[in-house]
């Protein structure tokens, strides 16, 4: 883990520390990597408002992230969300055989948690993964100019983004650009879902129609709409869902 990850890293902990939030998250990740100068620098020239992005945050720490009242543990606890990020970046960099985890790295780890609300900020300023691979890999910006010039990776050096871009024969993807939760369920890597019961049974009985099978979650960034897809794939992985779709997979494909 490279310094000015590290420094990232605890920024974000400094920062939920200092507003005495109970939890460090996504969002506080996010709010770090805009003060970071590489970080910020990806963003802007992926189409992002950083200023504007800083406000978003600022205004969601005060009026929606719950305050710590223990204040005797005197400790930030991460997120389950926080974690995955950190982790996806380290599995990202391993896997492309990278000799530590960058600042790159973790923007773009941070779009694995589409129901964030740190992604929805960026998706509503346009900015998508696609954007971000684009420029880590190959310094394509979104808007010419916006960055510092210094986007892709130091010549030689293999970021291991190229090949989640690639369409070429051998290459899946489905795989690029999803994450299989079937997959993740059989690894014991997704959460019980809890108190969702009748919307995930909903959603068996409306795929498990011969006609008009197709259930469509609508809400608000943050709702727990993806956490639904997790309990359906659980369900399956489980053997508690009909006969005809105990062979089913789950997918979560990234479209942004």
């Amino acid at each position: 883990m490279g310094r000015e990850l590290q420094l990232t890293l605890q920024a974000a902990l400094r920062e939920a520390a200092v507003r005495r939030h109970a939890y460090v998250t996504v969002e506080h990740l996010l709010y770090a990597v805009l003060h970071d100068d590489r970080g910020a620098d990806i963003l802007r020239s992926c189409g992002a408002d950083i200023p504007a992005l800083k406000q978003e945050l600022q205004r969601f720490f005060a009026e929606d992230v719950e305050i710590d009242t223990d204040s005797a543990t005197g400790e930030t606890r991460q997120t389950l969300a926080f974690h995955r990020v950190v982790q996806s970046a380290i599995a990202h960099v391993e896997s492309a055989e990278k000799d530590e985890v960058e600042v790159d790295d973790l923007v773009a780890a941070i779009f694995q948690e589409p129901d964030s609300h740190a992604v929805g900020l960026l998706r509503n300023q346009g900015v998508s993964r696609l954007d971000i691979l684009k420029f880590i890999s190959h310094g394509i910006a979104k808007v010419p100019g916006a960055g510092d010039g210094n986007g892709g990776s130091p010549a030689g050096a293999p970021d291991g983004f190229d090949e989640e871009m690639e369409m070429d024969e051998g290459v899946d993807p489905l795989a690029a650009f999803s994450v299989n939760l079937s997959e993740r369920a059989s690894e014991g890597k997704l959460d019980p879902l809890v108190g969702r019961e009748r919307e995930v049974e909903r959603i068996i009985h409306i795929l498990a129609r011969r006609r008009k099978n197709n259930p469509i979650l609508v809400g608000e960034t943050g709702v727990g709409k993806t956490a639904l897809a997790e309990g359906l794939a659980l369900r399956i992985h489980e053997g508690q869902v009909p006969a005809d779709m105990q062979t089913a997979e789950i997918f979560s494909l990234d479209v942004g």
